[in-house]
């Protein structure tokens, strides 16, 4: 949200479309997130017509934090976000920077950030806090410098996103190629080597020894591999000289290395391998025979060398492979897939008797924009030396974020807090730079988790970093209890969705009565959900997670459909009673949700007075330009439109007169408060008095006691709701209820 009207931009009152036609079939989106439409027009026109590397750029518009969070769900292939920061709470932004990195696990996704008060979100204390890209103030952001943004950050998105791509294709290869070579370990496939060319020439009382040299080094020093015979006295995995050979084979090798290829001169041999193309080396092996080399023998060997050389650029391109699926290609530390494939491989014992220590780097993206990829590389490493010496008896240090290192070690070696916190403030030398870094750790004892559940071992260990970075904290050691909420609310929104898609949300509907003659009058539509189990899960649970991930809009449109066909059968019943349900901004701010509902609405077969809606005070006045035309439409259609939790708000007097609803309804906090004092009564009366002066009904919420009914009908509430009155129903018993209560309105069918 912004408090001016940037003139930085020039545009035509031409809206069209931002998507183009192009040949290309590539298509980018970004996200503009902005309330002020005067400079959401603004941010639109300073993108007409940009396009990156011929590729088309598909503009998306949400004016709500809530209504992103719905486009986001649906849409997982969005590259740059443009996100205002304060939209209908002062913090909607920053909010929904931590939907889209923890509730949707979308760390692919640019983040743009842009404040027209940035005092309201600090540029250092942002940037520190949340998981943004790049901060602007829209004061300075010129169209030459949006489109640059823009460009730049899709660049980067694109290297991040055909990374990520790239990652998961050679992780599957590297499954892939495992199971189709018989033989991929080096060592292995060494000594069949040597055992089938032993086999070959017949050099059983001679000897074969395979020694791997890099063609950087000098030609002294080789590494062997494998060996056989008589070079089987000479010491495994030490350095090879070729001079411990004899002088006949000792030349023969250093030909060998030179001219690289095969080299023979009966009874020895020297064959040669490269595959410095792949790994920058070569692999020797020096043949020994106990008998001169026939020309069969030498041509036998130039035969079964080639699918030698076929073997070793295997082998080679499978621990090419291996390492980038299973390393971080900066550092060469293990990655977030190998530390998984080193928890999956653990017996149950060795896995109850690990923990794991999760370290992340604070400011890490302001050392990368500041010092480039190179020192935040150095910053990494340099890090993993000093955790290293801190703690030398670790198994696996692992980077699996590029701000992440996570240390596998065994219980008995974790750091007790004074140590661990000893690493939360480091000054590290990067060669003659010394950097201050501060970090934030989480410790997690693994047998906290069944070894059935190993992949929960690192989102566990994500969202304790959240909850450590949102109390404020340097160190937390991650306790049952956090463990349990955090794992709860990842199985709540599982079963939520089950529940969406088999339908297992159902309505009760809440009488509304008039309070002195106790008439219904109407129901409001609540939503609950009854768990397999029998179990009910309230909605203050389930719809706070719907709302952060995006699924709020599925359950607003699975509620509206069944208000009507529970209108539709009380109508058909013969009770004249409307039946009112809740939607949200973002809701009638969502094209397609008005759409289904204007549609739902002219198919009913009950006059349209008979459905109400009903909205929250503090989400009109935040979306009133754009909320109000939506509800005045309705109400010209028939339906009552009730402003719910009235009071709560702050709406202005300017807005109360040209509010687009017909009730008003008192919030139950209000309704307590009238019997604890004068204060909650002023409230009511002037909430009454406001209601009849501009011609809203008045109906109060949370009628509990008999005294609260006889000071709401004292002060002039004519209609009310609560457990005093009656409880929320299901609609069979609702009709039940309806058949023992006098005075109904019958409709006529």
């Amino acid at each position: 949200m912004t408090d001016h009207k940037d003139s930085l931009f020039e545009f035509s009152t031409d809206e069209s479309s931002l998507e183009h036609s192009s040949s290309s079939s590539t298509i980018y989106k970004i996200l503009s997130v902005e309330d002020d439409h005067t400079y959401q027009a603004a941010l639109l026109h300073g993108l007409r017509g940009l396009r990156f590397e011929g590729a088309t750029l598909h503009i998306l518009t949400a004016s709500s934090a809530a209504q992103a969070a719905d486009i986001l769900a649906s849409n997982r292939d969005i590259s740059v976000i443009l996100l205002d920061v304060v939209m209908e709470d002062d913090d909607a932004g920053l909010r929904l920077v931590s939907t889209i990195r923890d509730d949707l696990s979308n760390n692919e996704t640019r983040i743009v950030l842009l404040t027209g008060q940035p005092g309201f979100a600090p540029r250092q204390s942002v940037m520190q806090e949340y998981d943004i890209n790049e901060y602007w103030q829209k004061s300075d952001l010129t169209a030459e410098k949006l489109r640059t943004v823009v460009i730049s950050n899709l660049r980067a998105w694109r290297a991040v996103h055909e990374l990520e791509v790239a990652r998961q294709g050679l992780q599957m290869l590297v499954s892939a190629s495992r199971s189709l070579a018989a033989k991929t370990d080096l060592n292995l496939f060494c000594d069949t080597v040597l055992s089938e060319i032993s086999r070959i020439i017949d050099a059983t009382r001679g000897g074969i020894v395979c020694a791997r040299h890099h063609l950087d080094d000098t030609p002294q020093n080789n590494r062997v591999i494998a060996r056989s015979g008589s070079f089987g006295q000479h010491e495994q995995a030490k350095e090879f000289a070729s001079a411990n050979l004899s002088k006949r084979l000792q030349a023969l090798w250093q030909k060998a290395l030179a001219s690289r290829s095969h080299q023979f001169d009966s009874p020895y041999s020297v064959l040669y391998f490269d595959t410095s193309e792949i790994d920058g080396y070569c692999y020797m092996m020096a043949v020994e025979s106990s008998h001169p080399l026939s020309t069969q023998h030498i041509k036998l060997l130039q035969v079964f060398s080639e699918n030698v050389s076929s073997g070793f650029n295997n082998v080679a391109l499978i621990n090419r492979v291996s390492k980038l699926a299973y390393q971080d290609t900066s550092t060469e530390l293990p990655n977030r897939t190998w530390l998984l494939r080193e928890l999956n491989s653990m017996s149950k014992a060795e896995f109850k008797d690990h923990a794991l220590l999760s370290i992340e780097v604070l400011n890490f993206s302001d050392v990368a924009l500041m010092g480039g990829s190179e020192l935040s590389i150095q910053l990494i490493e340099a890090l993993c030396r000093t955790v290293r010496r801190s703690l030398p008896h670790i198994r696996l240090v692992a980077r699996t974020r590029d701000d992440l290192l996570c240390v596998l070690l065994k219980r008995s070696e974790m750091p007790d807090a004074p140590s661990a916190i000893s690493l939360t403030d480091l000054h590290l030398a990067l060669g003659k730079l010394e950097l201050h870094v501060q970090t934030r750790i989480v410790a997690m004892d693994l047998a906290m988790i069944r070894r059935e559940q190993v992949d929960d071992a690192l989102p566990l260990i994500d969202a304790s970093l959240i909850v450590t970075r949102q109390r404020q904290l340097s160190y937390l050691v991650l306790e049952p209890r956090l463990r349990d909420e955090i794992v709860q609310r990842y199985k709540l929104l599982q079963d939520l969705n089950a529940a969406l898609e088999n339908d297992a949300l159902f309505l009760m509907l809440q009488p509304k009565v008039h309070l002195k003659s106790g008439r219904v009058v109407g129901f409001e539509a609540l939503i609950r959900w009854q768990d397999n189990s029998g179990h009910f899960i309230p909605p203050d649970q389930f719809i706070p997670v719907a709302e952060a991930v995006g699924l709020i809009g599925k359950i607003d449109q699975k509620v509206f459909e069944m208000t009507i066909s529970a209108a539709e059968q009380l109508y058909h019943l013969g009770y004249q009673l409307p039946v009112a349900f809740n939607v949200t901004c973002a809701d009638l701010t969502t094209p397609q949700f008005v759409s289904n509902l204007l549609v739902a609405i002219e198919r009913m077969s009950i006059p349209t007075d008979m459905l109400a809606l009903e909205i929250t005070e503090s989400q009109t006045v935040a979306d009133y330009e754009q909320v109000n035309p939506i509800l005045s439409k309705l109400i010209k259609l028939g339906l009552s439109v009730s402003i719910d939790d009235f009071g709560t708000g702050y709406s202005s007097l300017a807005h109360l007169t040209n509010l687009a609803a017909t009730d008003l309804k008192i919030d139950r906090s209000f309704v307590d408060a009238m019997q604890n004092g004068s204060n909650g009564e002023h409230v009511v009366e002037m909430i009454i008095k406001l209601g009849k002066r501009f011609g809203f009904d008045i109906i109060a919420e949370g009628i509990e006691t008999e005294q609260q009914r006889n000071m709401l009908i004292e002060k002039g509430c004519m209609f009310g709701q609560g457990y005093l009155l009656a409880r929320p129903m299901p609609l069979q018993q609702v009709m039940s209820w309806l058949a023992l209560q006098p005075q109904i309105e019958q409709a006529t069918v």
